[in-house]
């Protein structure tokens, strides 16, 4: 079964500042920042699917 649903976290950092979350598998994560004539997508991550191979010990 294929659940398709969106998230949407919004959270201002400061230069310096991490940030750690949780992602479910098979999400697109997008990073914006924002430049004097909008907002710029800085960094797309794709989390992988789900298998054995990728789980992190």
């Amino acid at each position: 079964m294929y659940w398709s649903f969106k998230v949407f976290f919004e959270r201002v950092l400061f230069p310096l500042e991490t940030f750690t979350f949780m992602a479910p598998y098979d999400s697109r994560v997008e990073i914006w920042g924002n430049e004097l004539y909008g907002p710029k997508l800085e960094e797309r991550i794709r989390v992988p699917k789900y298998d054995e191979a990728n789980i992190a010990a």
